[in-house]
């Protein structure tokens, strides 16, 4: 008789976390991105796969004015809740809205346009804030540009994250490669701003490593020539259509077993 109503308690403490767990990856959902923007110079497109109920993983693109978009792929170390929570946090502190405490834009000086932070120091404030020893020592990679849409420049900053891939029109992907620690390691260092010229047609791609990464049943990793392969396959296709085939390609990758880390991708194209 207690061993049944020890049983009879397990069973209802199972099912209110799992209740809560779904309840949870609703509201991270529903933080995601809910469309796309109508811009008639850029296609944007993205997917994103949590392994788990929660994702380390965060994911986000808004424009901080009327000629700059920001954009940015989070991963948090480990999985479960207090990854998730970590993820969500910089989701939410990544925010457009004008104010002194704004990481992302401040008002300026002359008290006329608002000034755009650079990615490097908006790095360095994340870097302060989320020092690896207040947060259970995890700590995240991140990659935040701002895409400049009268110039076509993207400026970005690379923390400890996979290298984007630039595929310019007419020719082959590439990696832009950095080589920056990730966000929490160490406090008070410097991150270095970098840029690429977008033409017409090309395409930049900013993903998290469970791409790359995602393993068959052989434990052979999908990799980055394959990634590349498969963007340069769908070259000719629209960058939704590019995205969709890249990431049914890692699920048929790891198929077997289903990926063991979030899958994020986030893509846009000079039009």
């Amino acid at each position: 008789k207690d061993l049944e109503q020890l049983n009879t308690r397990l069973a209802d403490a199972n099912q209110r976390m799992a209740h809560d767990l779904q309840a949870a990856a609703k509201i991270q959902q529903s933080l995601l991105p809910s469309g796309t923007p109508n811009i008639p110079s850029l296609q944007l497109a993205w997917t994103y796969l949590p392994c788990d109920e929660l994702a380390g993983d965060f994911l986000n693109f808004f424009p901080l004015d009327e000629r700059h978009l920001a954009a940015f792929v989070v991963d948090v170390s480990g999985h479960g809740v207090a990854s998730s929570l970590l993820a969500v946090t910089v989701g939410r502190v990544m925010t457009p809205m004008v104010s002194p405490t704004s990481l992302l834009v401040k008002p300026s000086e002359n008290g006329l346009e608002p000034r755009i932070v650079s990615p490097a120091d908006v790095a360095f404030e994340l870097n302060n804030r989320f020092p690896m020893e207040d947060q259970g020592n995890l700590y995240f990679t991140m990659v935040y540009g701002v895409l400049d849409m009268h110039t076509q420049e993207f400026k970005f900053v690379s923390a400890g994250h996979p290298n984007l891939v630039h595929v310019p029109v007419g020719g082959h992907p590439v990696f832009i490669e950095t080589a920056d620690m990730a966000i929490g390691w160490v406090e008070g260092i410097e991150f270095g701003n970098h840029s690429v010229q977008l033409a017409p047609g090309d395409r930049l791609y900013l993903y998290s490593d469970g791409v790359p990464e995602a393993m068959d049943h052989d434990l052979e990793e999908f990799g980055d020539e394959r990634m590349l392969a498969c963007i340069a396959k769908s070259q000719k296709e629209s960058v939704k259509t590019s995205i969709e085939e890249l990431y049914d390609a890692v699920r048929e990758w790891c198929a077997t077993n289903g990926p063991k880390d979030d899958v994020s991708i986030l893509g846009f194209e000079i039009t």
